[in-house]
């Protein structure tokens, strides 16, 4: 037998005499080993609830001083209103000669536009280019220059301009010539 034989049928024996053996842990190392873990299971357990309790407090305390900082907004919004609405050193019957006289009104009078409008320099028309596709076309474009406009524009030839007024606002409503 070469030594490469022999080394190969040693660790056979030595493989089949441990399992022979069926080497088991004694009892008093299993016992061990348990009440280790039963420490070590009870210290992560007292660690989480401590977490919780702290986790608990921080969000209270944000809560709170959150509420605080609210609390604190609206008292000092309501001490300005107060200190800007009493005078303590006038009674509620006084005259106020400082105080500043609304004007009645009632009695205005409507102002008349002192400017009249002016007339725009612009063309009456114009012609502009495009290439829809790729071919020439051209649009003519009106002026739009109504008196309650504040501006002057220029809309498509086929829109009408109507002036349109109501309870709410004035104004001019652009559509097409041929809407029903």
């Amino acid at each position: 037998m070469s030594k490469r034989d022999e080394k190969n049928v040693d660790e056979e024996r030595v493989y089949d005499a441990l399992k022979k053996m069926q080497m088991k842990p004694s009892d008093e190392f299993k016992e061990r080993t348990f009440q280790m873990m039963q420490k070590e299971v009870e210290l992560a357990r007292k660690n989480v609830k401590r977490k919780g309790k702290q986790i608990m407090k921080k969000s209270l305390i944000i809560s709170l001083s959150g509420i605080a900082a609210a609390i604190a907004f609206v008292l000092l919004l309501n001490m300005n209103n107060i200190k800007e609405g009493v005078t303590p050193d006038r009674q509620p019957g006084e005259n106020q000669p400082d105080a500043v006289q609304e004007p009645d009104i009632e009695k205005e009078e409507p102002k008349e536009p002192t400017e009249q409008k002016k007339e725009s320099n612009r063309p009456e028309t114009k012609e502009i280019v495009i290439y829809p596709e790729g071919m020439e076309e051209v649009r003519t474009y009106k002026l739009l220059d109504a008196p309650s406009l504040p501006f002057t524009t220029y809309i498509p030839e086929n829109f009408i301009a109507e002036p349109l007024k109501t309870a709410y606002f004035k104004g001019i409503r652009v559509l097409p010539k041929d809407l029903p």
